[in-house]
């Protein structure tokens, strides 16, 4: 005998234990070729009628789609338009923060507005692309806890 006929006398038996019936076919019994076993049809309309909603189904995923869109994506989505407006609208003497921490004033914007010129202190001025710029200076949070 070989796997294949192994394989099949094997899955044979398993649909029959799963739908119900007692006996085993018999050992020399050899199933018609397109014939189904006799509770084929009543085990595919059982199967049918206790199919789980689609909806149900996708529920989960689409609450942690929701979910993920909230707490991840929207507050990004806030910032960058918060950003974008804040650089849209530059102006001189503002104190701003670059991406790499450095703070200054800005002094100069070039005519294209691609490139911002800033005042880090008395004599120093640095070109920095307008993109490079993080935000404005908060000098509330900027100061140091008292010591008590």
């Amino acid at each position: 005998m070989s796997w294949f006929e192994l394989y099949v006398k094997f899955s044979e038996l398993l649909f029959w234990i799963q739908d119900g019936t007692v006996s085993a076919p018999a050992a020399g019994a050899a199933p018609v070729a397109g014939a189904a076993p006799a509770g084929a049809a009543a085990e595919a309309g059982r199967v049918a009628a206790d199919a789980p909603n689609p909806i149900a189904q996708f529920a989960p995923i689409l609450i942690i789609g929701v979910f993920f869109y909230f707490i991840l994506l929207r507050p990004q989505q806030k910032e960058q338009r918060r950003r974008q407006g804040f650089l849209n609208n530059l102006k001189k003497n503002v104190k701003v923060v670059t991406t790499g921490g450095l703070i200054g004033t800005v002094v100069d914007i070039s005519s294209d507005g691609r490139q911002v010129t800033l005042r880090v202190d008395d004599t120093t001025r640095v070109r920095f692309l307008r993109s490079a710029i993080q935000g404005e200076l908060d000098e509330k949070a900027e100061t140091p806890a008292a010591a008590t």
